[in-house]
């Protein structure tokens, strides 16, 4: 779907929860892998609510912070890409981790400013 097709269907800050699923769900149907943060972004529907529509459908799995959708993967991808998929409580454990300040990869703590922790070197966002 090409992102002028979804702008045509109209303004996304007041859409109902079928119109956001509907929407969302547009985006990543004819993808094999697609970005949280770009569908927030097109959509302006926050991360969080993505993930909580992407959950409830069996069809798509999550991968670091990309969407994959497992009706556009081949069988060899979809076994290698089991080892990589991340569940949606591990992304809640990581959000809750850096929000108290701890890593989530080591669980050393670190500082509010910092982008890297600079115990295991991990991306801290």
């Amino acid at each position: 779907m090409r992102l002028s097709e979804i702008e045509s269907e109209g303004p996304f800050d007041e859409l109902s929860n079928e119109k956001e699923e509907s929407k969302i769900k547009k985006l990543v149907s004819n993808k094999q892998k697609t970005s949280l943060q770009w569908i927030s972004a097109v959509t302006m529907i926050p991360i969080e609510r993505v993930i909580e529509i992407l959950t409830e459908d069996p069809n798509f799995l999550f991968e670091d912070d990309s969407v994959l959708n497992q009706n556009m993967l081949t069988e060899s991808e979809s076994s290698t890409t089991k080892d990589s998929i991340v569940s949606v409580q591990d992304l809640r454990e990581r959000k809750e981790k850096i929000a108290k300040g701890i890593c989530p990869t080591c669980n050393n703590p670190f500082e509010s400013n910092r982008v890297y922790c600079s115990n295991c070197g991990n991306i801290l966002n």
